[in-house]
Order: structure tokens, then sequence, then C-alpha cells
């Protein structure tokens, strides 16, 4: 008579591959979360130089004409950056001019994305 083959017992094992699935899952997902975060701060960042930028030359032009004319050259200056900021969409943090040289602070995005920016503009002659 022959003996039966020895009944093997199921493993100790069966559904791991289901945990590890979920922790590669949760891994990549938040791997993604990290990924936006680093763009919109990047997004942010190059938001706010281009907007500082556009804002100082805009104030600058503005402050240099008011100058020419005898007017207030920073009460104007900042009014135009000011209001090329706010059209692009970005509030101005700090304005300040010296005759038609202005100098711009601005911040974009909320929270810990949040980028500043800052950039000065005027004519050549008043370096």
């Amino acid at each position: 008579m022959t003996t039966p083959p020895a009944r093997r017992r199921p493993a100790r094992d069966a559904g791991s591959a289901t945990v590890v699935m979920v922790a590669v899952l949760v891994a990549m997902v938040a791997l993604v979360a990290l990924g936006l975060g680093v763009a919109s701060a990047l997004v942010d960042a190059s938001r706010a130089r281009h907007v500082a930028d556009a804002a100082a030359l805009a104030g600058a032009l503005a402050a240099r004409e008011a100058e020419a004319k005898g007017g207030d050259a920073e009460a104007v200056g900042c009014a135009q950056a000011s209001e090329a900021a706010s059209r692009n969409g970005i509030g101005l943090a700090s304005c300040s001019a010296i005759g038609a040289v202005v100098t711009v602070t601005v911040t974009a995005g909320a929270g810990p994305t949040a980028a500043s920016a800052s950039a000065t503009a005027g004519p050549a002659y008043a370096r």
C-alpha cells in the first residue's frame, strides 16, 4: 500500500501582495502630491518675478512722466505699479520711488508656496 502524499499547509503570507501594493500606491500618491507642491511653488515664484518687473516698469514710466510735468512722481509711480500688479492678479506688498526710479515688492500665491519678488526700474540716466 502506498502512503498518500503529505498535505501542505497553506502559506502564512497569503494576501501580503495586497499590503505591498497598498504601500506602493500610498508612496506614489505622496510623491505626486509633493511634486505638485514643488511645481506650484515654482509657478508662484515665476509669476512674482514677472509681475514685479512689469509693475516696476509701469511705475517708472508713470513716475518719469509725472516728474517731467512737475507732479508727484512717487504717488503717480506707485499708483501705476499697484494697478499693473493688480491687473496681473497679484497684490503689491510695497512700493517706493525716488524721482523716476521705482522699486516694488509683490507676493504671489498663498500658504507655504507663496513667493515674493522685488524689482527696480527707472530711466538709464538715473543710475
